[in-house]
């Protein structure tokens, strides 16, 4: 059970992040192939919005400016249509 919500998730993504921008990531994820890291990382940040809009500790109007700040930010968006 994630117990921190979003913030878990968001950690998660860091860690997938450093990974990738390693300059040799390989040690770091032993068989998993690098591609399915990328697109692993690609969803974690799509779905983080998903994590910040259910968690019960945000308000309505929080929850919906973070909505529609995701929705504005091409890099995003492009996670997006990758997911």
């Amino acid at each position: 059970m994630l117990c921190r919500g979003y913030c878990e998730q968001i950690e998660r993504v860091d860690r997938m992040l450093a990974i990738i921008k390693s300059t040799n990531p390989y040690p770091r994820i032993g068989e998993v192939e690098f591609d399915d890291l990328v697109q692993f990382a690609i969803q974690s940040m799509w779905h983080v919005k998903d994590w910040i809009i259910n968690d019960p500790s945000l308000s309505a109007q929080m929850k919906k400016w973070v909505d529609g700040d995701i929705h504005s930010r091409r890099c995003l968006l492009i996670c997006a249509d990758l997911v």
